[in-house]
């Protein structure tokens, strides 16, 4: 994207060229999207959140977006596991996820070569509602994509009730 950055630089000079409203665009859709990076049909990336509930969010997301898992399977122990779909047309779409740490679990979602890049940033949005990423920013200036998990419940404050009174009138 730098380097694309680079090269739109001398075209911004051109009146009426609209590079730079593409140039603006770009940068603003690469900080939006965080840390996932897409390359050459794969959509990278990593998330601050469990790898159990990375693996049940992929399965969440293709079921919801209307893909056929054909495999899903994996090793919990090693922190490895891969989700296997296809849509309507036959198209393979593939998960990986991969274990880092107990916090830290990175993903990999292959659309094929020739796949959307669209595709896979749904997937991955659909799978971050799954399990309530958030996004925010770390006052460093850095975007961190975390699980937040749920509020415990609350103990209730009100006090139980007497037990019945065993007085005879």
């Amino acid at each position: 994207m730098i380097t694309a950055a680079a090269l739109a630089v001398p075209l911004t000079f051109v009146p009426g060229c609209g590079v730079e409203l593409a140039v603006i665009g770009a940068a603003a859709s690469a900080a939006s999207q965080g840390a996932a990076v897409y390359k050459r049909g794969k959509l990278t990336g990593s998330w601050m959140g469990p790898f159990d509930l990375v693996v049940a969010a992929g399965e969440i997301a293709m079921g919801d977006l209307g893909f056929v898992i054909t495999d899903s399977n994996g090793d919990v122990e090693e922190g490895k596991w891969k989700i296997v779909a296809v849509d309507e047309d036959g198209e393979k779409v593939t998960i990986k996820i991969d274990r880092k740490t107990h916090r830290l679990t990175e993903f990999q979602i292959d659309v094929t070569w020739f796949g959307q890049e669209a595709t896979a940033r749904l997937i991955l949005k659909r799978m971050a509602l799954a399990i309530d990423i958030e996004t925010y920013e770390d006052g460093t200036g850095n975007i961190i994509r975390a699980y937040v998990p749920p509020p415990e419940p609350e103990a209730s404050t009100e006090p139980e009730p007497a037990p019945p009174s065993e007085e005879t009138p």
